[in-house]
């Protein structure tokens, strides 16, 4: 079994960018999750990328397969249960204030599929910058991550002074080789 756990900072153009080339590059479906309020699935064709941008832009999850997934599940397990070997895009939170941490997630026993999902991977972080610091703010400590990925746009967001934080917690990133 071969996993993939990629985070990273993205605006979330980027992100749905990458989503979208990745669909139309190697014939994926694509499925739009909505977790909460209630439980939502809906495969989103690239035929129809244009009528509904709105729910590919608002999605927190979206999911990518190279079969037609089963979206008659009553919630998210049972979608999981009936639909293996997907790539995992958790958008992370893009506010005027804050960037939050995205990541690019799978499971998969597939091979072919594993090759497919490497390769989107592979090619959005060679779009990117390397390299942040990692600060608590309650007390200080901080930490280098040479190898935490990110774009040039998440850098000047972060160099406009908003907020560049993890997935979840409260630490805080700075884009920079260099501690400020």
């Amino acid at each position: 079994m071969a996993k993939i756990n990629f985070q990273f900072h993205a605006i979330n153009d980027e992100v749905i960018e990458v989503i979208k080339k990745s669909v139309l590059q190697y014939n994926l479906y694509l499925v739009s999750i909505q977790l909460f309020p209630k439980f939502s699935c809906e495969i989103i064709r690239k035929e129809e990328f244009n009528e509904k941008e709105d729910i590919i832009y608002n999605s927190r999850m979206i999911l990518l397969y190279n079969y037609e997934p089963n979206v008659s599940v009553k919630d998210y397990n049972d979608f999981l249960d009936k639909n293996n070997d997907s790539l995992i895009f958790e958008i992370g939170m893009q506010k005027e204030e804050e960037l939050k941490e995205s990541r690019i997630s799978s499971i998969t026993e597939n091979k072919d599929t594993l090759k497919i999902w490497k390769d989107i991977v592979k090619r959005f972080k060679s779009t990117m910058l390397k390299g942040a610091w990692v600060v608590n703010p309650s007390n200080g400590a901080k930490e280098y991550y040479k190898s935490h990925c990110y774009t040039s746009s998440a850098k000047e967001l972060f160099q406009k002074g908003i907020e560049i934080l993890p997935y979840a917690g409260w630490s805080k990133y700075i884009l920079n080789k260099e501690m400020i």
